[in-house]
C-alpha cells in the first residue's frame, strides 16, 4: 500500500518491509508475555511504533514524509475519550443552547 501511495522504489519498500516485519514480531511477543503489565505492554508497543515510524520517515524524501505523516494520521482517526485530534488542532466549540 505504502509503495503505491508513496511511490517507493523497490529498494525502499524492500527496507520498509523489514523495519515493519522486525516490528511485528517485537509485537507479536510483547502479546504472549502475560508477564507484563498491560499498561507496560501498551507503553512498549508505542515505543516499537514510534520507533518504526521514525525508521521509515528516514528512508523517505520530505514530500513522501508529509504524504506518510497524512497517512498516519487518517488511520488514527477520532480518539477514544474525546481527546483532542492528533494533528493537534482545536476541537470546535460546543454548540449554543
Amino acid at each position: 500500500m505504502l509503495q503505491k501511495q508513496l511511490g517507493l522504489t523497490d529498494d525502499v519498500t524492500a527496507q520498509v518491509k523489514a523495519i515493519m516485519t522486525a516490528g511485528t514480531a517485537k509485537m507479536d511477543a510483547l502479546r504472549a508475555d502475560t508477564t507484563s503489565a498491560p499498561e507496560d505492554r501498551r507503553t512498549q508497543m508505542m515505543a516499537i511504533r514510534t520507533d518504526e515510524q521514525t525508521k521509515i520517515k528516514a528512508l523517505l524524501t520530505p514530500d513522501q514524509q508529509t504524504k506518510y505523516a497524512e497517512i498516519n494520521s487518517r488511520q488514527r482517526g477520532p480518539r477514544p475519550g474525546g481527546g483532542p485530534p492528533p494533528d493537534g488542532a482545536a476541537p470546535p466549540p460546543p454548540p449554543q443552547l
